[in-house]
C-alpha cells in the first residue's frame, strides 16, 4: 500500500504503460467516493499539486456526474469510474480538444477487449454507443487558469461493465438506452475485467495524449472518422446561443461537429445533439 494523501490512499504506483510519453505511474484506487472528478480536483489543487497522469478510480460513486451536471449512475462494481489528471503544456484554446482525444482513447481500449464484431460507435461530443445505446461517456473539466495557479485538465471516463449491477440502480426509463460490456461478451466476464479495462484505457489515453501534443487532433480524428455515429444523420443541436439543424458531416480539424445547413457548413463547438428521424 502507498502513502496516505490528504486522507486518500494511494494503492498502486507502477501501472505498466507501454507508450513512451510520460505519465506518472500513479493510480489512486478507492472503494467509495462522491465523485472521482471531485477527488482528482482536490489532488490537482492541493498544496503540492499532483502531477500529470495521476488517475483516480472508485468501485462506487455516490454523486457521479455527466455533462450539464446530470447524474451519472455509478453503482458498486458496475463499471469503470475513472478520472485522469492532465497537465498539458499547450495553449488554453487547444484544451477542449482533449475530449475528442479521450473519446478516441476509450474507443481504442474497448476495441482491445470487446469482440471484434461489436458495432462500437463514437457520438459527438462525448458518448460511446453500441446500437444506439450508451456504453460509455466522457467528461472534461479545465481548471487552474487563474493567475498564479497550475493549469490542469480532468478527464472523466465512465464505462458500463456489469449489466445486472447497473440496471438495479438505473431508472426504468434508461434501461433501453444503456448497454454494458457484459451484454456484449459471451459468457461470464473475467473476474479481472475492470482492472484490465482500467489499464487498457490509461495506456490508450497516454498514447493518444502523446500524439495530440505532437500533432494535434490528427490521430484522434482518424479514429473518429472510422466510428462516427452521427455522420450522415439529420441532427438538431441546441447550443448556448442558437439551435443548428442539418446533416452531420464529420468532425472539423479542431474537433467541432460539421453540420451542413443548405449550401453551407456550420461548425458547432459544443451543444446537445438530437438525431432526427430520416425524412
Amino acid at each position: 500500500m502507498g502513502e496516505r494523501l490528504n486522507g486518500i490512499q494511494e494503492v498502486d504506483g507502477s501501472i505498466p504503460f507501454s507508450s513512451t510519453t510520460r505519465f506518472v505511474h500513479r493510480l489512486v484506487a478507492l472503494d467509495e467516493v462522491d465523485s472521482t472528478m471531485v477527488v482528482a480536483k482536490k489532488l490537482a489543487t492541493q498544496h503540492i499539486p499532483a502531477p500529470h497522469g495521476t488517475s483516480v478510480t472508485a468501485r462506487l460513486q455516490t454523486a457521479g456526474r455527466g455533462r450539464h451536471g446530470r447524474r451519472w449512475h455509478a453503482p458498486r462494481d458496475a463499471g469503470l469510474w475513472l478520472t485522469t489528471l492532465l497537465r498539458p503544456e499547450a495553449p488554453v484554446a487547444r484544451l477542449p480538444g482533449l475530449a475528442v482525444v479521450a473519446a478516441a482513447a476509450t474507443y481504442l481500449a474497448l476495441r482491445r477487449l470487446l469482440p471484434a464484431a461489436t458495432p462500437l460507435r463514437l457520438k459527438w461530443p462525448n458518448d460511446l454507443l453500441v446500437r444506439g445505446r450508451k456504453l460509455a461517456g466522457i467528461l472534461l473539466e479545465v481548471g487552474g487558469l487563474q493567475p498564479g495557479a497550475c493549469p490542469y485538465v480532468l478527464v472523466g471516463i465512465g464505462i458500463n461493465v456489469c449489466a445486472r449491477a447497473l440496471l438495479a440502480d438505473l431508472p426504468q426509463d434508461l434501461h433501453d438506452k444503456t448497454v454494458a460490456c457484459g451484454d456484449l461478451i459471451d459468457g461470464a466476464l473475467p473476474e479481472a475485467f475492470i482492472s484490465e479495462l482500467t489499464y487498457a484505457v490509461l495506456d490508450a489515453l497516454q498514447a493518444q495524449v502523446g500524439l495530440w501534443r505532437v500533432d494535434g487532433l490528427t490521430a484522434a480524428l482518424r479514429v473518429w472518422e472510422g466510428a462516427d455515429a452521427l455522420r450522415g444523420q439529420t441532427v438538431r443541436i441546441a447550443t448556448a446561443g442558437a439551435t443548428v439543424a442539418g446533416r452531420a458531416c464529420g468532425l472539423a480539424a479542431d474537433g467541432s461537429l460539421q453540420v451542413r445547413t443548405g449550401d453551407s457548413i456550420t461548425c458547432v463547438g459544443s451543444g446537445e445533439v438530437h438525431v432526427l428521424p430520416a425524412t
